[in-house]
């Protein structure tokens, strides 16, 4: 009770007897309080009901300066936010609010507050430090939502990698990065990152990270927590290789939401959970597509997007190659959540077991699966799809290179975060496809080249004739030709629009064409038939 009588008397305050509470806390935001900067305090004590005040007072060297006397805080304008024994207050502007001298400002070093109710309840004196300038951490901001920490060059996302005590904190991104000197993740299992990330429309270029230990997420991010938002993010040309739960952007995604984010480059991994984006996800992803190259040949759950789903995909595409044992999809790998209104167009699959689809390595009651399209064309190299994947519903190169059968197949939100854009990339192709509308101009196209040839290839060679049986389809070699007419010729053009082989029909209704020299790959037959228009067939080449 003395402290408390002897701080009033120093600051000029009348009194009359009241029964203080010692039973109090005070915390500030940002600790310590910065005397350019608002400052948030916070008094946890007993319950004072909901019409609390706040009075307080400036300590500057061996000044003491209160805000407003005793008696004329019980108004609004010192009024604390809160209730049940929480209550805040928030000053502005320190200088002005307690009418400090700029040499007074200079030597504060304290903020005295005390809690207080009009009907004699108050706390003991709290009070929190006051530095003269932050320390300076990154390229600027302080961490917190309002002022988030600003990433602008290599060695403040190097710094980030390296500080696990910031790895619950706001970031921006202010500058497209050249992030090769980073080597690790952001967040491991111990520590996830549970912050928020804004990419603010950046890309990070260049990244390479492999080796993590086993278990551990390997990625820009190697775990990422609940809480947890990543946005507006572009992850180009990385180059990523680890063990179980490795992808570009993510490792392992234990909660958060990872919004409007893409990646491309290369992802490696020699265990399960392996994806484009993200090895392994239990959050929500929305609106991202990759285009990365993903090889885990010898193990499970890979994928184009995401290796394993436990959690949610939405308006998500995925187009790169993607090569594994056993739960290999275009889109997903091993499904146990729900992916909505996805594509896949990927430039091939190639599995050594027997989940392997299109879209989803597999396709059961443990998953949802709903308003997907996947490429009709897409390139496999084993004897054949498997019945046990999701193949999604199939739709053809001209589908997925229309913007308006797009919009309609899709439902995607083509106002505000895709557009569509019109590339005449490659002479006699005009490069077709959505984007993200945060992320600018610098993004890959997101199809393969050989959606937009076998468009070509289709309108060089015409054709819209009766149907003709060939067998068998996928083939090692050679194939058989039956039509319902007799054969003119039967011709045999790449997916580029290259004819690989011809063959006469002689008159007859069956024909044989050899492929065994060929590559393997998807191929176009065009038989002529005697009174009828051509026939256009696909055929894929084991």
């Amino acid at each position: 009770m003395k402290k408390i009588f002897l701080s009033l008397l120093a600051a000029g305050a009348a009194f009359s007897s009241w029964a203080a509470s010692d039973d109090a806390t005070i915390a500030s935001e940002p600790s310590p309080a910065v005397i350019n900067r608002p400052v948030s305090v916070t008094i946890t004590t007993t319950n004072f009901g909901s019409d609390v005040y706040v009075y307080t007072w400036a300590l500057a060297g061996s000044t003491s300066k209160e805000a407003a006397a005793w008696d004329d805080t019980n108004v609004e304008k010192y009024k604390m936010s809160g209730s049940n024994g929480v209550y805040t207050y928030r000053i502005e502007d320190i200088k002005s609010f307690y009418g400090l001298s700029d040499s007074q400002l200079s030597e504060l070093s304290k903020l005295g507050f005390i809690a207080k109710t009009s009907n004699g309840k108050q706390t003991a004196d709290c009070f929190i430090e006051v530095t003269q300038a932050p320390v300076q951490r990154y390229s600027g901001g302080q961490g917190t939502v309002a002022e988030p920490y600003v990433i602008s060059t290599t060695a403040d996302l190097k710094e980030l990698s390296a500080t696990t005590a910031d790895w619950d904190k706001c970031f921006r991104l202010d500058a497209d990065i050249d992030a090769s000197g980073v080597t690790s993740p952001i967040g491991d299992n111990a520590n996830p990152f549970r912050g928020v990330f804004d990419g603010n429309g950046k890309t990070v270029s260049n990244l390479v990270i492999s080796g993590q230990a086993f278990g551990q997420g390997t990625g820009l991010f190697g775990t990422v927590g609940s809480g947890a938002e990543i946005r507006d993010l572009g992850i180009a040309d990385a180059n990523i290789s680890g063990g179980c739960f490795t992808g570009i952007l993510a490792g392992l995604v234990n909660g958060g939401n990872i919004y409007r984010c893409y990646s491309s480059g290369t992802v490696k991994a020699s265990s399960i959970c392996v994806g484009g984006l993200v090895g392994e996800n239990g959050g929500t992803i929305s609106d991202c597509y990759s285009t990365a190259d993903v090889s885990a040949p010898g193990d499970y759950a890979v994928g184009g997007l995401v290796g394993k789903n436990s959690g949610s995909v939405s308006n998500a595409i995925a187009s790169g190659n993607v090569s594994g044992f056993d739960y290999v999809g275009g889109l997903v790998g091993a499904n146990y959540g729900s992916v909505t209104h996805s594509l896949s167009a990927n430039a091939g699959i190639a599995a050594t077991n027997n989940y392997a689809a299109r879209f989803g390595g597999n396709n059961n009651g443990q998953n949802v699966s709903t308003g997907n399209y996947a490429w009709d064309m897409m390139p496999f190299n084993n004897s054949g799809w498997t019945r046990y994947g999701d193949h999604a519903t199939l739709k053809t190169s001209n589908d997925f290179s229309s913007e308006s059968v797009y919009r309609e197949i899709s439902g995607w939100d083509f106002e505000n975060v895709w557009v569509w854009r019109t590339e005449n990339a490659r002479a006699a192709v005009t490069y077709q496809g959505p984007v993200l509308r945060s992320l600018g101009e610098s993004q890959p196209r997101i199809f393969p080249d050989a959606l937009f040839s076998a468009i070509s290839s289709i309108e060089d060679i015409k054709g819209d004739g009766v149907s003709v049986a060939v067998s068998p389809n996928p083939t090692c070699g050679r194939v058989t030709v039956s039509a319902p007419a007799a054969i003119l010729s039967c011709k045999v053009f790449a997916i580029g629009g290259q004819m690989v082989a011809q063959v006469d029909g002689n008159g007859a209704c069956d024909a044989s064409i050899d492929l065994s020299a060929s590559p393997a790959g998807l191929y176009l037959l065009q038989v002529e038939m005697e009174g009828s228009n051509p026939a256009i067939v696909k055929i894929i080449k084991k």
